[in-house]
């Protein structure tokens, strides 16, 4: 524990066994460390380490107090810990974008995993704020550099939103591994997961940008989905390309990218909303000026898809110009039918 804590703080501590701390001296200094061998001796049940980041001085057994706790719970004992959301690794480099400051010590993203339980402490930025204004913090001289560098109001703002979505992430995670583990697929709406079905077809752009634009309004991950059928194994090079380009187009919106294949695209489609926990579904429908092509395949996937999910919402997004597919001209018939049967995941 850090002992330069206010006295509120430290009373807190009152009827706990305290284990002594480690003197290192470090260029002239006297350092206060955590004695990793003195707690592996004593094996307590559960133990306080505070500063899950810290970085160690040089002498002690590992360079950093993560490597002290990974130790601890090797040898069965429970570590109650603390750690501010900045010095994750993974939001190393977002971190830095807000606060223009690089953040030295972090810890491996890791030690959020499943099996470590996880307890988020709100704290309003002004709150925050007067608290190092009242020493509860850092010593005055202290406080005043953080509160005039990293920890400015704006800071804070931003930090206090990461940590929410970081927790929301693993309760989404928890939610997904537990009705998994159940064989239980059922879409559970804890969090917005968008799945985008899309196709060879130029206006697949259309739903691609659709699906980007409701993930970005609602802070929701998004998915874009192709289904390649055996009628679809061997598409013409310019659908080939288009479909690249769609895919390429997702991944730059920010979208994840799935490619499956099987004969039935509804199944498929099904399949990856329950899997992935899809609470909304975005898919184009070809409002053809020619009723039979329309009728016959194009209505015929949208309206399965509707008829299959009542626990999903379904977003249909209109293609204006019929021109957007390609059919071949010919009048040879298996031609035509050919290209009808490409055409089914023109979605």
């Amino acid at each position: 524990m850090n002992h330069t804590l206010d006295q509120k703080t430290l009373a807190l501590l009152d009827g706990l066994e305290i284990l002594p701390v480690k003197e290192i001296e470090y260029k002239s200094i006297k350092l206060k460390e955590f004695d990793l061998d003195a707690a592996l001796e004593r094996k307590p049940e559960v133990i306080l380490v505070d500063e899950f980041a810290h970085s160690n001085v040089a002498g002690l057994r590992h360079t950093k107090r993560w490597q002290d706790i990974e130790e601890l719970l090797l040898a069965g004992i429970n570590v109650y810990t603390t750690v501010n959301v900045q010095h994750l690794e993974s939001l190393n480099d977002i971190v830095e974008i807000i606060t223009n400051v690089s953040v030295k010590e972090t810890i491996p993203d890791k030690f959020l995993d499943t099996n470590t339980q996880l307890e988020l402490i709100d704290v309003e930025p002004d709150v925050l704020l007067e608290r190092f204004n009242e020493g509860k913090i850092y010593k005055k001289e202290q406080a005043t550099r953080a509160k005039n560098n990293f920890f400015i109001k704006d800071n804070l703002v931003a930090l206090r939103e990461i940590a929410l979505r970081k927790t929301a992430e693993r309760v989404n995670k928890e939610v997904q591994m537990t009705r998994l583990s159940k064989g239980d697929v059922t879409v559970i709406p804890t969090s917005d997961t968008l799945l985008a079905c899309i196709s060879p077809s130029p206006s697949s752009a259309k739903v691609i940008r659709t699906a980007s634009r409701i993930s970005d309004s609602t802070f929701a991950k998004w998915i874009a989905l192709y289904v390649e059928t055996p009628n679809t194994a061997r598409l013409p090079f310019d659908e080939q390309k288009q479909l690249q380009n769609n895919l390429k187009l997702a991944k730059k919106l920010g979208g994840e990218i799935i490619v499956l294949h099987g004969e039935n695209i509804i199944e498929q489609i099904l399949r990856i909303a329950k899997l992935r926990n899809v609470t909304k579904i975005v898919i184009g429908r070809n409002h053809s000026s020619n009723k039979r092509f329309s009728k016959r395949f194009k209505k015929d996937i949208v309206d399965k898809l509707i008829d299959e999910v009542d626990y999903i919402d379904i977003h249909i997004i209109p293609y204006k110009f019929a021109s957007d597919v390609k059919y071949k001209t010919k009048k040879d018939k298996s031609s035509i039918k050919s290209k009808f049967k490409i055409s089914k995941v023109d979605l």
